[in-house]
């Protein structure tokens, strides 16, 4: 079976955390602190709040204003919006070389980040580094959607088969839409 069959085969992922990322405040047997006033919002807490700024006509949101949020998101506001639906606090988030403090400064919009943090951090997040920097979905992103995974869910050696696997479908199509241009 090829790699991304594999990956096909495996099915929706029932997980929106990165493999071995417990949520926030979430202790390793699985249960959370007594205290209720302690909880920080969750990801169902931000699908609740997100659910009102959906259209109340049952339609989908417009592609076209994703696209315009995503051009007024800047970086660091993207960075935090991402990391809280992930349910991770900014220590969770950080890694060597990317320290707490540096998200901290990155999300206030005090620094801009570097190419390795952004690497780190959307490696972490589960989305490319283009969809961090710009907001938009890549057509990779997309696709692994369409089939039902989860993007952060693929280990880099499923990642890489799939990348493969577009980028052979790619160069078929770009001969295809070639040969026809030339035919006409």
């Amino acid at each position: 079976m090829s790699p991304l069959a594999a990956v096909l085969q495996r099915g929706p992922s029932t997980s929106a955390l990165p493999a071995g990322v417990r949520a926030e405040g979430e202790h390793s047997s699985g249960e959370l602190p007594n205290s209720e006033a302690m909880r920080r919002p969750r990801r169902a807490d931000f699908r609740q709040s997100t659910a009102a700024a959906q259209p109340s006509n049952g339609e989908a949101p417009s592609l076209e204003g994703s696209q315009a949020m995503a051009k007024r998101e800047s970086i660091g506001q993207r960075l935090h919006r991402l990391r809280i639906e992930r349910g991770l606090s900014q220590r969770d988030l950080s890694s060597a070389g990317v320290s707490y403090a540096y998200i901290s400064r990155i999300e206030a919009g005090a620094r801009t980040p570097s190419v390795k943090a952004l690497r780190q951090l959307a490696t972490k997040l589960g989305v490319t580094v283009e969809h961090l920097e710009t907001g938009k979905r890549t057509p990779l992103e997309q696709g692994v959607e369409l089939a039902g995974l989860d993007f952060g869910s693929l280990t880099a050696k499923e990642l890489r088969a799939v990348q493969a696997a577009a980028d052979e479908e790619a160069r078929d199509g770009a001969r295809r839409a070639a040969e026809h241009v030339i035919e006409e």
